[in-house]
């Protein structure tokens, strides 16, 4: 069972008015008097409440691309230092060894047996740094919450299954 308990009273309305009753942010806000906006942030801050984890696994999925970025740079950084001063290579490679266990974590989650093959193409999509409205846009959606919501469930999932990985990154 998730813990709403360190919720606030708009945070555990929100997520029970689109969790449970399956409403959609506009809806939220006409029946809290709130913007579309606020309803938003209540609910990217119950998420990150309830479970951190899976803000780390979207953090490490939204942000591949640059994780990738940044390991090619740092190799091309060792290459062109190479032999030149020891201790920052020695830097450079426990930060690449570091970029290396991010990647494959990040790739054991593409490849994951825990989320239907559905889930894997929205999650890799969403690595190689499509937007939301792009995704929605392949599935021929008009709004991007149903996204937003496929989204969330997958990584609470790989948050639930890879949570030791997770703490060690």
């Amino acid at each position: 069972m998730v813990n709403v308990a360190n919720l606030s009273e708009q945070e555990r309305r929100c997520v029970s008015l689109y969790y449970h009753d399956d409403k959609t942010y506009q809806e939220i806000a006409e029946m809290l008097n709130i913007s579309k906006g606020t309803v938003d942030g209540y609910l990217k801050m119950a998420r990150y409440k309830m479970n951190p984890l899976s803000k780390k696994v979207k953090d490490l999925i939204e942000t591949f691309p640059d994780i990738l970025e940044r390991k090619q740079t740092l190799y091309d950084r060792l290459i062109v230092s190479s032999g030149e001063n020891p201790l920052q290579e020695e830097s450079l490679i426990n930060r690449l060894d570091s970029l290396d266990r991010i990647e494959e974590l990040v790739n054991a989650m593409l490849e994951s047996d825990c989320i239907s093959f559905r889930q894997q193409y929205v999650l890799s999509l969403r690595a190689d740094g499509k937007t939301l409205r792009k995704i929605a846009d392949i599935f021929n959606l008009k709004s991007t919450e149903a996204i937003r919501k496929r989204l969330a469930q997958i990584y609470k999932i790989l948050a639930d299954v890879y949570e030791k990985e997770l703490q060690e990154v």
